[in-house]
């Protein structure tokens, strides 16, 4: 047999091996992604009294992360060209939840940097919220008050994840207050 035919049955020979390794890789990957990406929902997942969960969005960037603030410059341009009442009620609803579930998923992994930034921006995020409401109808209203009675109780889980009167606690505390001022102005 020529050398040439042997150095390409060699080469086949290696190009197959290498295909197979990265079929086994691709499958390890695929159902590492699967497990992950469910980690991630169930984490998402805040139980409620009477074990009802609250579902909050998955967020990809959290606070403190490189692309945070691309992010924002994102939704701060989507809420500039959004003209509808009713579609910016919707989108600031969704901005609240998100820093919702931000803060919720910076104190469950203890990103100590991040958590009182990030009480802060869902209260800011809650009053912005409130004044669009308060423009609203009395049903859009009462819609408004229940979810703030839900946003309670996930902060009121954040609020124990650290021990009383701490500067975390505390911030989180001073959500669920501003939330029931805000419900009040309705």
């Amino acid at each position: 047999m020529p050398l040439y035919s042997l150095q390409r049955l060699w080469v086949t020979s290696i190009i197959q091996v290498v295909m197979n390794l990265f079929k086994k890789l691709a499958t390890v990957f695929i159902v590492l992604s699967i497990l992950v990406s469910g980690c991630l929902i169930l984490n998402n997942r805040v139980f409620a009294q009477g074990n009802q969960p609250i579902t909050l969005p998955s967020v990809k960037t959290l606070p403190g992360e490189a692309l945070y603030p691309f992010k924002r410059l994102f939704e701060k341009a989507r809420l500039a060209v959004t003209f509808s009442k009713k579609g910016r009620i919707n989108y600031k609803q969704k901005l609240l939840e998100k820093r919702l579930s931000e803060l919720y998923l910076v104190a469950d992994s203890n990103k100590a940097s991040a958590i009182e930034r990030s009480a802060q921006r869902f209260a800011y995020h809650a009053g912005i919220y409130a004044e669009e409401i308060n423009k609203a109808s009395e049903e859009q209203k009462g819609q408004a008050t229940r979810l703030f009675d839900k946003y309670k109780i996930v902060l009121s889980k954040v609020r124990d994840m650290f021990p009383a009167n701490s500067a975390y606690w505390l911030s989180a505390q001073q959500d669920i207050d501003t939330l029931d001022i805000l419900s009040d102005k309705f």
